[in-house]
């Protein structure tokens, strides 16, 4: 037991160190990439946080505080040249980062109720009939509704700054309707209790983009209803399941249908219209995205499951169905079978073929035998005669990377990128309804002469430097591709000649710049615009086309470009046969 001054000695030495101990939750920091040890984290444990960015005291990624309490402020300020990115999943945007450029100023508060950074400056709806947001002067902007602040009608600004965002929250308890007049795609854009829309500004086009919107659930179990918001999701299950489910025929214009199931039984999707016919069979583990167009009144199939067979899984190389609307067999080396037999021909279905590294395998069908050589990759389509056709044809590449390259990643790294490069442009081809494809048909380290020291240098010397084109014509290659560290990120041959069929990259980008100067190669000049397709961007998978579409329902071709893929496809043959 203590003594009364053995409890005053302890009472002193705890008001010590209480008075000491740092507190758990501090007022304000100020603070920057140089003072935050070079980390573009902004700290957790603050009531507000200044994060500030200017030239020499700069970080290209920035990220918002972890741990957050209610009501805590953050602003983000630049003074710097170089753009950076804000990661930006856990505010009310739900984008994934926000561009921070020279001038521009994010204020965010958390609220815990919503786990979300909702954007300063909030405006709240004056009541009325309608309710016009003023012109937007922030990259950032907030609209709220409540039963005491709400109108039926809400209409969007009428100009902002480029790539602005503005975010309409209600928690009224009546619906309200966004206007179309100012948004790009008059989608369904009803407005209910809880819901959150998001909208980007486009300069380009003077409208609004959606970006983000509530996701509303229908019953598999009943009919398909005209939707009620721009995003539309249908779970089947054993219980919620019929074995056909119907599009409605009509939706607002880039309004979407998810579809998904873990039912143990395969249902079939169908429509009024779609935009290319193909079979749709939505089995156990299988999701499809469908995107509804007004201008054309038809349904885009935007994504879709890939059923991928091994061909030595198949009894005799033959497939018995193509189900879905791409079926991918792959053969390996070893593999045995001399043929791949396709299955019964169904409107749309295609097949893509990956023949084996070591030998050729013909694929027969009704009115078709086509030898598909070794480690080709060749597309098979059903087409309006109700036939199997070959829908692809082979542009030959030999990708060479240079001696520095080698030295500074290691050989097999040096190669593992051309080969990803390509697998990338392969893909991008596909997505956007190419009729060729590439191969790899020789992948050698090259010796970069003492003179190259830009890319200019490298793309001219190699239409006729002596080794390249002896390896070019024993492999019979139709064109070169070159990777190695010359200054610059790529250049090539526009509308390449035979002789001038060359591209080149550096190590100083990203494996993403073959596609881009392939596209060269095959006659595509750069493009611009809010679609950032390969050719005006290189950030989307997908050579300019008005028949494929972004995630924000953008058509792939910008106004103004040329149609990319119908460019390439018409030049494709010619390639093709260069060697």
């Amino acid at each position: 037991m203590m003594d009364a001054a053995t409890r005053a000695c302890c009472a002193l030495v705890t008001l010590f160190c209480l008075l000491c101990a740092p507190p758990l939750h501090a007022a304000e920091r100020v603070t920057s990439p140089a003072r935050n040890g070079g980390s573009g984290q902004i700290p957790s444990g603050f009531e507000r946080v200044v994060f500030n960015t200017a030239d020499g005291d700069w970080v290209a990624d920035i990220r918002l505080p972890t741990a957050p309490r209610q009501g805590d402020v953050v602003e983000i300020h630049s003074a710097a040249s170089y753009v950076s990115q804000v990661a930006a999943q856990a505010t009310l945007f739900g984008v994934k980062q926000i561009a921070l450029a020279r001038g521009t100023t994010l204020r965010f508060t958390w609220n815990s109720h919503l786990g979300r950074w909702l954007p300063g400056g909030r405006i709240e709806v004056t009541p009325g009939p309608d309710y016009r947001l003023p012109v937007q002067t922030q990259k950032l902007g907030y609209l709220y509704l409540d039963d005491g602040h709400h109108a039926p009608r809400i209409g969007l600004p009428g100009n902002a700054p480029e790539g602005a965002l503005l975010a309409v929250q209600s928690m009224a308890a009546a619906t309200a309707q966004i206007l179309p007049d100012r948004v790009v795609y008059p989608a369904t854009l009803q407005l209910q209790q809880g819901d959150t829309y998001v909208f980007r500004f486009h300069k380009a086009l003077d409208r609004w983009l959606l970006v983000n919107a509530p996701e509303r659930a229908q019953s598999a179990a009943a009919a398909l209803q005209v939707p009620t918001s721009p995003r539309t999701r249908v779970d089947l299950r054993d219980g919620q399941w019929q074995a056909t489910q119907t599009l409605p025929a009509t939706a607002g214009d880039r309004d979407r249908f998810v579809l998904r199931s873990t039912a143990s039984l395969p249902a079939t999707i169908t429509a009024e219209r779609f935009a290319r016919p193909a079979p749709v069979e939505l089995a156990g583990g299988d999701e499809y995205e469908f995107m509804y167009t007004a201008a054309t009144r038809t349904w885009h199939m935007t994504r879709h499951p890939t059923r991928r067979v091994a061909l030595s899984a198949l009894a005799d190389g033959r497939l018995a169905t193509a189900s879905v609307p791409v079926t991918r067999v792959v053969a390996s080396q070893g593999d045995t079978s001399p043929q791949l037999a396709l299955p019964a021909a169904q409107e749309g279905a295609r097949v893509v073929f990956n023949a084996p590294g070591d030998r050729s395998v013909t694929v027969v069908a009704t009115g078709l035998s086509e030898r598909v050589g070794a480690s080709e990759e060749v597309a098979f389509v059903v087409g309006a005669d109700g036939r199997w056709h070959r829908e692809t044809r082979t542009i030959d590449i030999l990708s060479l990377y240079s001696k520095a390259s080698a030295g500074r990643l290691g050989a097999s790294a040096a190669r593992a990128r051309l080969v990803q490069a390509m697998a990338l442009t392969n893909e991008a081809l596909e997505n956007s309804g190419a009729n060729f494809r590439y191969r790899m048909v020789g992948l050698r380290q090259y010796d970069a002469a003492p003179g190259w020291k830009k890319l200019n240098d490298v793309v001219a010397a190699l239409r006729d430097a002596p080794l390249a084109q002896q390896w070019r014509n024993e492999l019979k290659a139709d064109g070169i591709y070159y990777e190695g560290t010359e200054s610059g990120c790529g250049l090539a041959w526009v509308r390449a000649s035979a002789f001038n069929m060359v591209a080149t990259g550096s190590l100083n980008c990203g494996i993403t710049v073959m596609r881009h100067e392939l596209g060269h190669n095959l006659g595509l000049s750069h493009g611009g615009g809010p679609a950032p397709n390969i050719m005006a961007g290189n950030a989307q998978p997908y050579y300019g086309t008005p028949l494929r579409f972004s995630a924000e329902g953008l058509p792939m071709r910008n106004a103004g470009e040329v149609d990319g893929v119908a460019v390439m496809n018409a030049f494709s043959a010619a390639v093709a046969g260069y060697r």
